[in-house]
């Protein structure tokens, strides 16, 4: 006689396809989630993305989106295994199984399952990490900085969703067999969970949820900034009625769906199917349609930053532009410009050099304080700021600018939008470092010459005034020209750039945003500069073909073929990143829409058998079950598009103002992505109902 031990085991061989699901749908969640985390954080992106910086951001919240979906998606795979059990495990109770043995059994084997395909998701998460980070390298870009790093920091968000999941799972367990009434075991797996009906507004007032919620979340913290005070944390928690006002959208068209009475009776057997699975079907949907946030949030990037940046370097107005310090004795002089230009067969002309100059400004010292509001500590010797001379604008950009005595200007690009987080209007006294004469200002407003945004120009008087006695480690030259047919010069641009870096010295090896007067200021109170102490704000001259050297070193050249041809390589590990968290998330969305249409078609194959026999059409068969699916791929995939497509292109707004023209662009190409998208699940949705029809017989 068999022990129940043994008839537990015989029902689990013959029921193996409800373990196989559950694993499979772990195996997917933990691997997803740890090629995740250890891609983020891998010590290359870690390095390349600046701590508190949009980038990084970014990069966090599609995490959470992602972990939150894969969460979900096991939470529903974990309840389809419950409700397969439910009938054994019943009859066991039935037939006076002593429930403490029971729960043995199956935490046994809940643990199992859990922990092997856990585990075989983390083992096989880095190697996979690894080969798609090659094949990047391989179809992107190989750069020096696309090397793959690996770091056990990055295995812990997969440790703790393993956890997670484990708690889920033996909670969910200890739920199902502490249950007193034997007939609601036996009978789970018939239960349905249909949505109650629901009135017309109910669509209209989740999608105003999420309008509200995106609006809210963003506007919010802008207002409060431009009052002066910090942000409010709980505008972060409007992102909830975003959460809310999805599910009330998609339960509506579960439910009701759009159309009146003629349109309700025309699609009741299928709007029925799907009503009597609703919270399965929603909560689903839900998942897909944070998944596609995610998914298209990441692709977003990409042309972001591409479409801005390749517009300024096809308009700028001058070819070739470097800028030095005027004690580096190493520099290629204009002598030897022209004569390696002639040695590679460029001809320049428009060469021109002017003087630039560093001083110190006055301003404040903007730092949140215990009240929510800014505090404004003035100081008159605070930063360092880049001036030039009107003249000296006037001979680089060939306009007729008049700055007035005791006033300036303050040079942006073309298309610059003043955000609440300028203060150049602020700025009232000059200091010279080196005599500590000063100048009394007022501002005269703004000028535009892209490639020197950030540079004040003072009028001709006050500058000789201002910087009498300077010294040359205050004062740069700026150097610039253009070149016949600037495409065919990159030879030439590659040499002259590497003659400019091997001529400058250490004391040319700082970051973009290397603020002299503020490491006087750090010395005198006996402190430590961060520009010389922090390794993200080092510069190595011997890693120059680097994305951190290209982005940061405050001397980098401005040549237009270089930026224009080594675009890619240069933001390599941007691109790479956020594409692949695009790529992880389209496959999530997937998987999972795939694995609810299968679900879809196991439960409702008997519905169909018996329309058949009482003389449905095959057509219309077909036609329901089109119905299904195509809600479960693009009601979600539409919701998800249009809603993170309108919070991108409100935060571009609120950054500005204005969308600005690269701006535009980019969203325009965002267009065309977030269709291209919408095809590749158009074809798994074609795969998928080839799938569905063959196992319901239509």
């Amino acid at each position: 006689m068999k022990s129940i031990s043994q008839v537990y085991g015989t029902l689990r061989k013959k029921n193996i396809g409800n373990y196989g699901l559950l694993m499979i749908c772990i195996f997917i969640s933990v691997l997803l989630i740890t090629v995740f985390s250890v891609v983020m954080n891998s010590g290359t992106v870690q390095t390349m993305l600046p701590e508190g910086g949009d980038s990084r951001k970014q990069m966090n919240m599609i995490f959470v989106l992602a972990i939150c979906g894969c969460a979900v998606f096991t939470m529903y795979a974990s309840s389809l295994f419950f409700r397969a059990k439910s009938r054994e495990v019943g009859i066991f109770m039935a037939l006076g199984v002593r429930k403490s043995l029971l729960s043995r059994l199956l935490f046994g084997d809940l643990l199992v399952v859990s922990v092997l395909s856990s585990a075989a998701g983390i083992l096989l998460g880095a190697p996979l990490a690894a080969g798609i980070w090659q094949l990047f390298r391989l179809l992107l870009v190989d750069s020096a900085d696309m090397v793959f790093s690996l770091r056990a920091v990055g295995f812990l968000w997969p440790l703790v969703f393993v956890l997670f999941t484990l708690g889920m799972l033996f909670y969910m367990g200890w739920r199902f067999i502490r249950r007193s009434n034997i007939l609601d075991v036996v009978n789970e797996q018939r239960k349905t969970e249909p949505i109650r009906e629901v009135k017309k507004w109910y669509g209209i007032a989740g999608a105003a949820l999420m309008v509200l919620g995106i609006v809210g979340a963003i506007a919010i913290p802008n207002i409060a900034v431009s009052l002066g005070y910090t942000p409010p944390f709980w505008a972060n928690l409007l992102y909830l009625l975003v959460a809310a006002g999805l599910y009330m959208l998609l339960i509506f068209v579960v439910v009701r769906g759009f159309g009146g009475k003629k349109s309700y009776y025309k699609h009741i057997i299928t709007r029925s199917m799907m009503k009597f699975q609703g919270r399965q079907t929603v909560l689903n949907m839900c998942v897909i349609a944070v998944l596609v946030m995610a998914a298209l949030f990441a692709m977003f990037y990409t042309p972001l930053v591409a479409a801005p940046a390749l517009i300024s370097y096809a308009e700028r107005p001058i070819d070739y532009a470097f800028h030095h310090r005027v004690d580096e004795q190493g520099i290629p002089s204009q002598t030897e410009i022209e004569k390696m230009a002639t040695e590679e067969g460029v001809a320049m002309h428009g060469y021109v050099e002017i003087e630039l100059v560093n001083l110190a400004t006055d301003g404040y010292l903007r730092e949140w304080l215990d009240n929510g509001r800014f505090g404004n500590e003035y100081h008159e010797f605070f930063a360092e700021e880049s001036f030039l001379s009107e003249s000296a604008f006037r001979t680089i950009s060939g306009m007729n600018v008049d700055v007035p005595a005791g006033g300036y200007s303050f040079i942006t690009t073309s298309e610059y939008s003043q955000s609440p987080y300028d203060y150049f209007e602020d700025m009232t006294l000059f200091t010279n470092p080196d005599t500590m004469q000063t100048l009394r200002v007022n501002f005269d407003g703004f000028m535009h010459f892209d490639m020197l945004h950030g540079t004040i120009v003072l009028d001709d008087a006050d500058y000789a005034a201002i910087t009498e006695g300077l010294g040359d480690g205050w004062r740069e030259k700026w150097v610039q020209f253009n070149v016949d047919n600037v495409a065919d010069t990159y030879t030439f641009a590659t040499r002259l750039k590497n003659a400019i870096i091997d001529g400058s010295s250490d004391a040319s090896a700082v970051y973009e945003n290397y603020d002299y007067v503020e490491r006087i200021n750090a010395h005198a109170l006996g402190q430590e500069y961060h520009g010389d102490t922090e390794p993200d704000l080092q510069v190595d001259f011997a890693a120059r073909e680097s994305s951190h050297f290209y982005q940061h070193w405050r001397y980098i050249p401005l040549f237009r073929v270089l930026d224009q041809n080594d675009f890619v390589r240069n933001v390599s590990v941007f691109l790479m990143l956020f594409v692949f968290m695009a790529i992880i998330c389209m496959a999530a969305v997937i998987v999972i829409a795939y694995t609810r249409c299968l679900t879809i078609a196991i439960t409702n194959w008997q519905v169909y058998d018996d329309l058949r026999h009482l003389g449905a059409k095959r057509d219309y068969l077909r036609r329901s079950v089109k119905e299904q699916l195509s809600k479960v791929f693009f009601v979600p995939t539409a919701v998800g598009a249009i809603g993170i497509y309108g919070f991108f292109a409100l935060i571009l707004f609120s950054n500005s103002g204005g969308i600005e023209r690269g701006e535009f662009w980019a969203l325009v190409v965002n267009a065309g992505l977030t269709l291209l998208m919408c095809l590749v699940l158009w074809l798994v949705y074609r795969i998928t109902l080839r799938k569905v029809g063959r196992m319901v017989g239509v």
